[in-house]
């Protein structure tokens, strides 16, 4: 048995977790920053994206490799799901935000896109009348007003 007070105890998966969702927290709010020196420097939205993805896809590689653990099948099967996740979801993400970092200030953009969410929720009130529940609505505005830890 450990004694709690002497640190004998290794933290668990949580921790691992919470660490890693701040570093990704950290580097995502940060991309932008270095994206537009890049980009004031002469480099184009699409080699400062391009440089972005592949050294994230650099650096995961190794831990990906890891949890795979040899089930190499798994990946073969959705490869197709993988790719188009990467190319949609994040490529075209990544491209769009630093051709707008190009021609518009870098904090338009940071506003731009976290109120995404509540654009999202004002054009489907608008468009498809789809008037949003009274937990999202709640949620929205202590997002808001910055009382969300």
């Amino acid at each position: 048995m450990t004694d709690p007070g002497k640190g004998g105890a290794r933290p668990g998966p949580a921790a691992a977790g919470i660490a890693l969702a701040v570093l990704s927290a950290g580097t995502f709010g940060t991309s932008g920053v270095f994206a537009s020196a890049l980009i004031s420097s002469g480099w184009s939205p699409a080699a400062a994206a391009i440089a972005r993805l592949g050294g994230s896809a650099f650096l995961l590689a190794v831990p990906a490799v890891l949890q795979l653990r040899g089930r190499w099948a798994l990946l073969r099967r959705q490869a197709g799901r993988v790719m188009i996740y990467g190319l949609v979801a994040i490529a075209v993400g990544q491209l769009s935000y630093f051709n707008a970092i190009e021609s518009i200030p870098i904090g338009i953009a940071v506003l731009l896109e976290y109120l995404g969410v509540v654009l999202v929720l004002g054009w489907l009130w608008a468009v498809r009348g789809q008037r949003p529940g009274w937990l999202t609505m709640a949620d929205r505005r202590l997002w808001s007003t910055g009382d969300r830890p």
